[in-house]
């Protein structure tokens, strides 16, 4: 991401309760712009795609 060589981002997102949470990007700076492109949901997981604006 630093290195600006990401163009597209897919994550998913299972409900399971951590407390305050996991930070996935907490460590990069400065912020990129993306667009979400599409969801899926199944068994309570959600797939996200994201693409680099």
């Amino acid at each position: 991401m630093q290195s600006d060589l990401i163009d597209e981002y897919y994550l998913s997102i299972m409900p399971i309760v951590l407390g305050d949470g996991i930070m996935l990007f907490d460590q990069i700076a400065p912020s990129q712009k993306v667009k979400l492109l599409q969801t899926k949901t199944y068994n309570g997981i959600v797939d996200l795609h994201y693409v680099k604006c």
